[in-house]
């Protein structure tokens, strides 16, 4: 994960009680990519959310400025 320049995230987003997303799993994924990235990188993130979650999980980065985020074609399935 260091090495390479691209991180693809696909993980796993089922739904909360009130029909939202659960967004556990990527912030679990953004808090390990945190704390071992030393540099930026591009990390793509495709999950099965609603559009309106790309802000969401944007805010999840932290603000270090590390690396850059790509969130590709969320589509709930």
């Amino acid at each position: 994960m260091i090495e390479n320049p691209i991180i693809f995230v696909t993980v796993s987003t089922p739904s909360l009680e009130d029909g939202s997303p659960d967004l556990s799993y990527v912030q679990s994924v953004i808090d390990e990519i945190d704390a071992s990235i030393p540099s930026h990188k591009t990390i793509i993130i495709k999950s099965a959310v609603p559009s309106r979650t790309n802000g969401e999980i944007y805010n999840m980065l932290p603000k270090r400025n590390l690396y850059l985020v790509q969130i590709v074609k969320t589509t709930v399935e």
